[in-house]
């Protein structure tokens, strides 16, 4: 649970006032081959935002920096770009033509902990998304157990319903001996219905 002036509850009010704050600053005045890379960009300035005022306060509100230090990951959609960066531990997979490829690669990786040093090193990452394409995050332990070809091909049966997936998959998870349902969050690019810009939930 995230309480209220932790670092994480800290890190992800900077993160939301930061791109509520940025993103319509730029769409109306770029056109559009200019916005994908403000898109990461903006994330990118918002996580180094965390990273300084995190780090700024060990010592006043914190007492060490392994009190302070904190992961998050964090995905911003606009104009078919995804711009995103992975906590440890945290798995993004895209399905597109019936196949499943994680996403993450090193630089996208937090490579250590908000606020754990005065610069922020890990690098957010940007990818153009289709229609159709099937976004994948989970904790890289329930994906494991789950079983990346079973997600995928539970998603390619039921690709026009997540419900239906989200149900199969549970079941999988169950009676692999997860106790909890996993934490999975599905989405399906469809570019014409989504919103101009909009956090995937």
């Amino acid at each position: 649970m995230v309480t209220e002036n932790s670092p994480a509850h800290i890190a992800m009010k900077i993160l939301m006032d930061d791109m509520q704050t940025n993103i319509p600053q730029f769409t109306s005045d770029l056109d559009d081959s200019k916005k994908p890379s403000m898109n990461v960009n903006c994330l990118q300035e918002s996580l180094d935002n965390i990273n300084e005022y995190l780090y700024s306060q060990v010592g006043i509100l914190f007492e060490s920096t392994s009190a302070v230090a904190t992961q998050l990951s964090a995905f911003q959609y606009l104009n078919g770009y995804l711009s995103y960066i992975l906590g440890a531990g945290i798995k993004c997979l895209l399905l597109r033509n019936n196949e499943l490829k994680e996403l993450s690669n090193v630089s996208s990786h937090l490579s250590g902990a908000l606020g754990e040093k005065p610069l922020f090193e890990s690098r957010a990452e940007e990818i153009k998304l289709n229609d159709g394409d099937i976004l994948v995050i989970a904790s890289a332990g329930d994906i494991n157990t789950i079983e990346e070809d079973f997600i995928r091909l539970t998603l390619s049966r039921f690709p026009e319903n997540l419900d239906t997936a989200i149900r199969q998959i549970n079941t999988r998870a169950s009676r692999s001996g997860m106790e909890d349902v996993p934490g999975i969050i599905f989405c399906c690019i469809d570019q014409g219905s989504n919103p101009k810009r909009g956090w995937l939930s």
